[in-house]
């Protein structure tokens, strides 16, 4: 069965695995971990669990997969074999854009493991930025995609690589996300351009290709 819980506004974590499937069948009973989650920070993702008691446990290691199903180590933490409960925090500092799924592999001293659930954390979601389709341009026309812009005046500007402006526009933005149809002059050269969009809280700059 999948469930999934909203942990922010702008994260998304879902739980792939039950208690029962999340578990390899050579599981250890030494070690208990209690609040898995992950959640982003910024441009990280803080990867947090709680062990409520540790025996003979080794390592945990932290799991990534961009599919969901091939995994890969991006951290180990030396376990604490604390009686007490234990909070472990791992930052991923370099999470991929868009899906990213992370799980906790717990190792005792024998060698054997035991697999967390899988949770997952969409990076991007509520991210500010803009996107220029098609890219390369072609025929003069652009869709410029905005997402989660604050409302407001932008300026639109397009320089040429040597750095001379060669259009110019402005944008009243009422909607966080929207797709705006730009038509740029017939008498452009073919080359590569830049696209700054700014106002006095935000500069983005995209670089395009006209054909």
């Amino acid at each position: 069965m999948k469930n999934t819980f909203l942990l922010t506004a702008s994260v998304i974590l879902t739980l792939l695995a039950s208690s029962t499937d999340g578990f390899a069948q050579n599981a250890t009973s030494n070690s208990a971990v209690s609040s898995f989650e992950a959640l982003q920070k910024g441009k990280s993702v803080q990867i947090s669990w709680t062990a409520l008691y540790e025996a003979n446990v080794n390592t945990h290691e932290i799991q990534k997969s961009i599919n969901g199903s091939s995994f890969n180590t991006i951290g180990t933490l030396i376990a604490q074999n604390n009686a007490a409960p234990y909070r472990y925090n791992f930052l991923d500092a370099t999470p991929t854009e868009g899906n990213n799924y992370y799980r906790l592999r717990t190792i005792d001293k024998q060698g054997k493991e035991t697999l967390s659930n899988i949770l997952m954390v969409n990076n991007g979601f509520g991210r500010t930025d803009i996107r220029i389709l098609p890219n390369p341009v072609q025929g003069g026309v652009l869709n410029l995609q905005l997402q989660n812009i604050n409302s407001g005046k932008y300026a639109i500007a397009l320089y040429s690589s040597g750095g001379q402006k060669v259009f110019a526009r402005s944008l009243d933005l009422s909607d966080g996300s929207l797709t705006e149809t730009i038509n740029l002059p017939q008498n452009l050269t073919h080359g590569i351009y830049v696209l700054q969009f700014t106002n006095a809280e935000t500069r983005i700059n995209k670089q395009l290709l006209i054909q």
